[in-house]
């Protein structure tokens, strides 16, 4: 590939050979932005100009929240669920199933009082989704 420096020290003597400059002009102009100098590649990924080698980069990937539901159903986790607007007690129990709505069904459920620590057991429930604000792995 010439450069911008050879291409336009090149003469031109058909409309063919014009179209072939402009094309090669344009892609000069192309590769030369796309490519940045070594020392701004290094200065970008935050490494030195001194031969240091560039460290890599860790792409973060957003989980959704249904892969993580998942998840715990496939690992058959003891998940702990937060009630909305009800602070003062809480759910635990072996996730067996959800649908689209996040209705949970969970086995061996417990109702767990957060300030006593009194637990009630009871048994296999279905928990609607509009009564959910958080799920987490419960402690041991």
């Amino acid at each position: 590939m010439l450069s911008i420096n050879q291409a336009t020290s090149q003469s031109v003597k058909t409309k063919g050979e014009a179209v072939n400059f402009v094309l090669l002009l344009c892609r000069a102009v192309v590769y030369k932005q796309a490519r940045p100098s070594t020392k701004q590649a290094m200065a970008s990924y935050g490494g030195a100009v001194g031969g240091a080698p560039a460290p890599t980069r860790i792409k973060k990937v957003m989980t959704q929240a249904i892969n993580l539901i998942y998840e715990f159903l496939k690992n058959r986790d003891r998940i702990q669920v937060w009630l909305y607007e009800n602070t003062s007690m809480r759910i635990e129990g072996t996730l067996i199933g959800f649908d689209e709505y996040m209705n949970l069904v969970l086995d061996n459920s417990e109702e767990v009082h957060v300030k006593s620590r009194q637990r009630h057991e009871i048994g296999r429930i279905l928990l609607k989704g509009d009564t959910i604000c958080m799920l987490l792995k419960a402690p041991p």
